[in-house]
């Protein structure tokens, strides 16, 4: 019995360390930076070990395999004791041929868990949230790596070894990467002069900062979190937005989507608080390509600009980054026709 919680164990650490691994490879330097630099100790601790990913990988690796080592010979020693014996006094079998039948009866099913529950399961987890996987797994990883730190920085040294070989291949391919970069470069010479300036404005925008494009904050339309729901509803239908920051004592708390409020409010419900998403906050230095990174991590389309004082200073959106390499967007809406629309709607 004791064998079989054994290898559970091992196929959980298992699992642990494939989506610590995949979330590792996934999340964004971009969102640790920005992170890091707005305080975040966990954001901190993990840049570190993504700035050293060859050790970080051994050490994962080194996890992954001992626990899938140990799984295996328990789990035949499991067989041979306690199987064989069973199935040669049950059926009358030879000792090779029940030793066989005793393996294939105990592989099947801790594959079938070591895929499943061990590898594709923890890693879809940590797709769909890689920053939350990697700051949980850092400790471990943190503790895995001293203790089998000789081990670990023979692994690390052993790949660099092998990195370098390959980069040696990699200068001799130089020269064609040179007449590759030639023909790009004669792609671009035929780019109308819209795309042209398209990857001009592209290339510039880690230059922009923030606080360059933002609507400041005296501009901006939002509501109050202790607001009366029809007040903020009346608000939301004068000012046509999508999309408005929910203030609490000069602190933004999050933001709200106008059309999930309106449609709360066909259903009669007043509860609007539960439909409030955090904020994505930045720094005014941050650079309007670290920005649309962060943005496009998050999942949302507007991010709080900070000023000195943590205090916001204003708004960014996706829409204005764009603006930014693409030129003026023409919005549905530039002329108030929706917002015409919902004043003479009855919600």
């Amino acid at each position: 019995m004791w064998e079989i919680l054994f290898i559970l164990l091992c196929i959980v650490f298992s699992a642990v360390l494939a989506g610590v691994e995949i979330s590792f490879v996934s999340v964004s330097k971009t969102l640790l930076r920005h992170l890091a630099r707005q305080g975040d100790n966990k954001a901190s601790k993990l840049l570190k070990l993504k700035e050293k990913p060859e050790r970080t990988l051994s050490t994962i690796q080194i996890g992954i395999t001992l626990f899938a080592s140990l799984t295996a010979a328990v789990g035949g020693a499991a067989a041979g004791i306690n199987i064989v014996p069973i199935l040669s006094e049950t059926f009358q079998l030879s000792l090779p041929v029940a030793e066989i039948i005793a393996i294939l009866l105990v592989v099947a099913p801790i594959t079938y868990l070591s895929v499943v529950i061990g590898e594709i399961t923890p890693k879809a987890l940590a797709l769909r949230n890689p920053y939350l996987f990697a700051t949980l797994g850092t400790p471990i990883l943190q503790v895995l790596s001293k203790l089998f730190f000789p081990i670990v920085r023979i692994c690390e040294k052993s790949t660099k070894t092998l990195l370098k070989i390959i980069s040696l291949q990699k200068e001799q391919d130089q020269e064609k990467e040179y007449h590759e970069y030639e023909k790009l470069l004669a792609g671009y010479r035929t780019l109308p002069k819209k795309g042209k300036e398209y990857m001009l404005n592209l290339s510039n925008i880690q230059e922009i900062t923030v606080e360059d494009i933002l609507l400041e904050w005296d501009k901006v339309d939002y509501v109050t979190l202790d607001g009366d729901f029809y007040e903020i509803l009346e608000k939301i239908i004068s000012s046509g937005h999508t999309r408005m920051p929910v203030v609490k004592t000069e602190q933004v708390v999050g933001l709200i989507n106008t059309k999930e409020i309106l449609a709360l409010a066909r259903c009669k419900d007043t509860n609007w608080e539960k439909l409030m998403h955090p904020p994505v906050n930045f720094k005014k230095t941050s650079s309007l390509l670290d920005a649309l990174n962060i943005l496009q991590d998050r999942r949302v389309h507007m991010g709080i600009v900070e000023g000195d004082q943590g205090t916001p200073i204003g708004v960014v959106t996706i829409e204005d980054i764009m603006e930014e390499i693409l030129g003026e967007i023409y919005d549905e809406d530039d002329e108030g026709s929706l917002q015409q629309i919902l004043k003479r709607k009855k919600v």
